[in-house]
């Protein structure tokens, strides 16, 4: 399965453009995912054309990746599928943004919800996913 996954307010708190966030609890389903076989693929609208502090966050959210151990097959396109597609095909998107997705708040990590970490991973257990 090939998974979307979002960064600010997803993998990490949301505090773009600012830093790239705090942690919210992803890396151990994220590796829980990946001993199941599946791959991630980066859904960010966070570019390295851009100037000034968004430039450095894009970079620091692929140094996040090889940090924690998770590799990505792509960034806002799946690699896998042979199909060119504006949108890129994924089996599951996992983004603060989607509806119905599971999220919390805490001040002592952001002022804006984001994504709960521990009701995704149920979620996921649920659809035999992990």
């Amino acid at each position: 399965m090939v998974i979307g996954l979002d960064f600010n307010g997803t993998l990490m708190s949301y505090d773009y453009p600012y830093s790239i966030g705090k942690d919210i609890g992803a890396v151990p389903v994220l590796k829980r995912l990946l001993a199941k076989g599946h791959e991630f693929v980066l859904m960010t609208s966070v570019s390295p054309n851009e100037a000034g502090p968004a430039r450095q966050r894009f970079a620091e959210m692929l140094a996040w990746f090889v940090e924690n151990g998770i590799p990505y097959i792509g960034i806002n396109e799946n690699p896998r599928c042979d199909a060119v597609t504006a949108k890129p095909r994924l089996d599951l998107i996992i983004d603060d943004h989607a509806l119905g997705i599971p999220l919390k708040t805490d001040e002592t990590i952001s002022n804006r919800a984001f994504v709960d970490w521990q009701h995704v991973e149920q979620m996921l257990e649920a659809r035999r996913i992990l």
